[in-house]
Parts: structure tokens; sequence; C-alpha cells
């Protein structure tokens, strides 16, 4: 499956990684996922590999040998919450908007040699 999970909210693409490679649909059956998402899916993968910009296989390990070269990898990204400074009277709360819309990141130049990696997991 090429990335099933690329555009979709951090709400969804965990809802549909428990209930899809963690539910009983993929049991005992062998998915090969290309993704960036790691960190969603990398709880139900046995095997990790990642693929260079030019192809090449860089590396090959189970994914306890991955978590122990870079635990961060696997580390899902959590919203930062807002620090409130320390004061006698805390400030109004915002108003939600009801957007669940986040400002769209923007990079000119070429793309990142990260962009171009492409992360396989067994699952």
């Amino acid at each position: 499956m090429d990335d099933v999970l690329s555009s979709l909210d951090v709400h969804t693409a965990r809802s549909i990684a428990d209930d899809c490679f963690g539910g009983p649909l993929l049991q005992g059956r062998t998915v090969i996922l290309i993704t960036h998402n790691v960190a969603t899916v990398g709880k139900y993968a046995q095997f990790f590999v990642t693929i260079g910009s030019d192809g090449s296989i860089s590396t090959s390990e189970s994914v306890a040998d991955a978590v122990k070269k870079d635990p961060e990898l696997f580390l899902e990204d959590t919203a930062k919450a807002e620090e409130v400074p320390e004061t006698e009277s805390p400030p109004e709360p915002k108003k939600a908007s009801g957007k669940l819309v986040m400002a769209e990141e923007i990079a000119l130049g070429r793309v990142s040699m990260d962009a171009r990696t492409y992360r396989v997991l067994c699952l």
C-alpha cells in the first residue's frame, strides 16, 4: 500500500491504523506499507526498511532494532500545548473557531532529503 495515511488528519490516520492495521482484517496477512507516518503504524509493524532517494535500501531491520537506533522515529507528534504564564489571574480562554485546519507549512527551495526517503513497513 502506498501511504494510505497521507492527507489525513491525525485522528483519522490513527483510527485507520488502529482499526485496519491493528484489527482482525489484516491479522495473519503480510502487508507492505510505504509511508512517512511511521509513528502511527510502527506499533503494528514487524520489519522496517528505509529506501534512499536513489532507490537503494539504506536500512533493513526489525522494528525493535530500528527503535533502539532512533526511538524518536516512532514517536507520534503531539500538539504542543500553549504555555500559559503563571499570573495571579489566568487569561480568558480563547473561543474555539470550530475549524480543524492548521496553518500550512511553506518552504522555498529544494525538497529535503528526508522527504525523499521512503520508509517501508511490513505489517
